[in-house]
């Protein structure tokens, strides 16, 4: 479960402001000094705030749909910069029943995912 947005004051931040995290991005709501919670500065974080979770989040570009045999080969090849190669030759031995199983005689049969 990911943490609630919520509107932060950084001082070290171009001179002090508000900020949030949303969408793994942090957006700049209002610039100038902490003057939370009446003060003008912090009324305007907190329109930008209500502004941008009104707005709905662009969708995430996914790649083009893979084959379970694109998926099952490229998956090693990442976790070789950090795993040992004896966990990546397990991984790729389980991995075998699968693909088999998969058969790939069907090569429409694909799935979307995300990194």
């Amino acid at each position: 479960m990911s943490k609630a947005t919520e509107i932060r004051y950084w001082p070290s931040r171009k001179g002090g402001g508000y900020f949030c995290n949303y969408c793994r991005k942090k957006c700049e709501l209002a610039l100038g000094p902490d003057d939370k919670p009446t003060g003008p500065t912090y009324l305007r974080a907190l329109d930008a705030f209500k502004a941008l979770l009104e707005e709905k989040p662009k969708p995430q570009p996914s790649p083009a749909g893979a084959t379970v045999r694109e998926v099952l080969e490229t998956y090693p090849l990442h976790i070789t910069k950090t795993k040992t190669l004896g966990t990546v030759e397990i991984r790729r031995r389980s991995f075998l029943p699968f693909v088999k199983a998969s058969g790939e005689s069907n090569p429409t049969h694909r799935f979307s995912f995300r990194w």
